[in-house]
This record gives C-alpha cells, sequence and structure tokens, in this order.
C-alpha cells in the first residue's frame, strides 16, 4: 500500500506505483464518482487521502504523460504496456478525482493533466479517453481558464521502497535501487524473466 513518503509496495517487496498501484486508482476513482450524489456516497474524511496520494505518489513519477519504468515491476516487458499507455491511464484516473474533488484540489489536478497532456509528443491524451471520459478530457483541453501547471521542478526521495526522482529543468533523473526490504525485481506469471538488473542502482534519465 501507499507510505508518507508516497511509496507504493505490492507484494510485501515490489516497488509498483506505476502498476498495482495504477490499477487501485483505476478502480477507485470511477467508484466514488459512480457513488457520488447517491444514499452511498462516501463521506468519510480519510476520502483526503486520495488526493495525497495523487500528489506525493503519482504526480512525480509522471514525466510528460509517461510513468517511470522503474515504479511499473514486471509491467516494464508487457507488449500491451508503454510508459505512456500507463501515464495517460493514471492521468484518466486524476482527472475522474478532479470531477468530485473540493475545489482547490479539483483545479490542481486539471492543470497537473493538462499540462501533461500538452507536453507529451508520443501519445495523445483526448483520443485515448474511454467513452465516458472523452468530454471531460475534451473540455479541459478546450477550457481556457485551466493553466497548465507547468514544468514540476523538485526532489523526491521514496525511502520505503528504494526509489529517488529529481525533476530540473528540461528533465528528469530517476534512481532504482534494492535493499534487504526490497526486491531487485519482480518476476511472476513467465513475465520479466530477466528483469534481475533493474534494481541495481539503475539511473534512468528523461529529456
Amino acid at each position: 500500500g501507499f507510505y508518507r513518503d508516497g511509496s507504493f509496495i505490492q507484494h510485501d517487496i515490489h516497488p509498483s506505483t506505476a502498476g498495482y498501484g495504477a490499477s487501485q486508482l483505476s478502480t477507485m476513482a470511477p467508484m466514488i464518482s459512480w457513488l457520488a450524489g447517491s444514499t452511498w456516497a462516501v463521506t468519510d474524511p480519510a476520502l483526503a487521502n486520495i488526493y495525497q496520494w495523487v500528489y506525493r505518489s503519482y504526480e512525480p513519477i509522471i514525466y510528460q504523460g509517461a510513468a517511470m519504468d522503474f515504479v511499473r515491476g514486471r509491467e516494464i516487458t508487457r507488449s500491451s504496456s508503454s510508459p505512456q499507455s500507463v501515464g495517460h491511464g493514471i492521468m484518466d484516473s486524476i482527472l475522474r478525482l478532479a470531477q468530485f474533488a473540493p475545489p482547490a484540489d479539483a483545479a490542481r489536478m486539471k492543470s497537473m493533466v493538462k499540462h501533461w497532456a500538452q507536453k507529451d509528443t508520443i501519445r495523445n491524451f483526448v483520443s485515448g479517453r474511454s467513452l465516458s471520459m472523452l468530454a471531460p478530457a475534451r473540455a479541459l483541453m478546450a477550457d481556457a481558464s485551466i493553466i497548465p501547471r507547468g514544468e514540476l521542478l523538485g526532489h523526491f526521495t521514496f525511502a520505503s521502497m528504494d526509489r529517488v526522482v529529481h525533476l530540473g529543468q528540461g528533465y528528469g533523473f530517476g534512481l532504482s535501487m534494492s535493499s534487504s526490504r526490497i526486491a531487485r525485481f519482480e518476476s511472476i506469471n513467465g513475465e520479466n524473466l530477466r528483469g534481475w538488473f533493474t534494481g541495481e542502482g539503475v539511473a534512468t534519465l528523461y529529456n
């Protein structure tokens, strides 16, 4: 699950913010949206945690629409999964959350998603949306009052999952490590059979 430093761990020892973490967000966001306004609407104050997950866990690991590989687990070897497809899935979930989030959080999340969508030169965000999210995506991109966030600058140490992200002007840098708590790689169900070096201090540059 989620840790205070923004880490997301699955199966006890695997960093998976953009793997199982992305799947969890894609399940929770529409469910909360469907229940909003009904007898079963989520009113627990702990719902605010999900907005903090967006800022602490997901925002630092998406660069120009791409989810960073070192938090995707064994999914990095799936032909059906790419950094852009996973990144856009997370963006879709964040945009869903913005439909019912408090005004300040909604504005921040929409600005964030719009920045990534505009900066992505590989995959068009709007054209890849599901029917239920096509209208919100189009509205987001057409709304001049929503100002793109701009480049996120900062240093993020995800100590609980042995990952580091540093975002500077014009680049993103990631460091993937392992320890007695965190495995070097994940491999089950015949996937990622040769991933043993991916947690051995691998540095990745996004620019």
